[in-house]
């Protein structure tokens, strides 16, 4: 079980998939300095950081994990590092994968693979500016109106308030299509290709992506959404 005495090296050296968590807090994945003491020079949450690579370790305590205790900010600052390192990391990587793929295999499927990805990430960036333009500066100014009686974004909060509820009422997007492609390259993969590593590699991808989207899916849909529109309920605006 991970906890914050634990070093960035002692966690990375059992699973490297964990490394690009390190990688989104600035912080060195062969540091040898426990969660603990790194959590206070990179002013981070160490025991939400715990639970994130808990998540990643072993993607089925998703579900029993409580992220309802962690403030907005918290929450806010993982959505948004994860965007960044998304567009920055996850997608670039699975693109040169595909060219490497279409340079070998100029197939249909390679074709619609390339197509799908490119639309897949149009929409999740057109998604993500939404949310960092709109939820989450809302979801920050609101957590201060709310925590710390913070008047100088009243007028803010009652402007954007119905953008904000539909904006929540439409948030939670299928996100599963990853996985339904995943599943079609396993398939298509059982056929004799030339250069089946490529393929491989696009797998393990997908995989690695697919899960580390279900656990922002988690972590934005069921508990950021639920908390701003908790306060809502409560507050007078």
């Amino acid at each position: 079980m991970i906890n914050t005495y634990f070093s960035p090296k002692q966690i990375v050296d059992v699973n490297r998939n964990t490394e690009h968590l390190f990688n989104r807090y600035g912080i060195s994945s062969s540091s040898n300095k426990s969660i603990f003491e790194n959590s206070f020079s990179k002013n981070y949450n160490g025991f939400f950081l715990v639970d994130l690579l808990s998540c990643f370790n072993d993607v089925e305590q998703l579900e029993t994990i409580q992220f309802e205790i962690y403030e907005i900010p918290v929450l806010v600052d993982y959505l948004k590092r994860s965007h960044r390192y998304y567009i920055s990391k996850r997608f670039p990587e699975i693109e040169q994968t595909v060219v490497n793929i279409k340079s070998q295999e100029p197939t249909l499927l390679v074709s619609f693979l390339d197509r799908f990805l490119h639309q897949y990430k149009e929409d999740l960036i057109n998604h993500f500016e939404i949310e960092e333009k709109i939820l989450f500066p809302y979801a920050l100014k609101l957590y201060n109106y709310y925590h710390f009686e913070d008047e100088r974004n009243k007028q803010f909060l009652v402007d954007n308030m119905d953008l904000v509820k539909n904006f929540l009422d439409d948030h939670k997007e299928d996100k599963s299509e990853l996985k339904k492609l995943e599943e079609s390259i396993s398939k298509y993969k059982t056929r004799k290709l030339r250069h089946l590593s490529y393929f491989e590699i696009l797998l393990e991808q997908l995989k690695n992506f697919h899960i580390d989207l279900k656990i922002h899916s988690q972590i934005e849909d069921n508990v950021l959404d639920k908390k701003i529109n908790t306060i809502l309920k409560n507050v007078n605006l």
